[in-house]
């Protein structure tokens, strides 16, 4: 072969190489990195519940939650698992 013959065939693999790669990358396998979950946001206000009042507290925050949304179901079902907690409030609907 002649040196045109080479120039122009060394052209010709420079021109057909990056479509051959492309091929050849189809056929191997590629395990992407799956995005990493957001972060959850940082809590605005965070209740410790650390004596019992404190968790009387807590307990009445939620009752009046509860109430406040309109899920009177939920409130009255709060008072009665914890009824100890509730003995005002009970007097207070006994006396009225």
């Amino acid at each position: 072969m002649n040196t045109f013959q080479w120039i122009i065939l060394g052209a010709a693999a420079i021109l057909v190489a990056p479509i051959i790669f492309e091929k050849v990358k189809e056929f191997i396998p590629s395990n992407p990195i799956p995005p990493a979950p957001p972060l959850p946001p940082a809590p605005e206000h965070v209740d410790t519940c650390d004596g019992l009042v404190d968790i009387v507290e807590c307990w009445e925050h939620l009752v009046d939650c509860c109430e406040g949304q309109g899920m009177k179901d939920a409130a009255r079902e709060l008072k009665k698992i914890f009824p100890l907690f509730a003995i005002q409030e009970i007097e207070d609907e006994q006396s009225t």
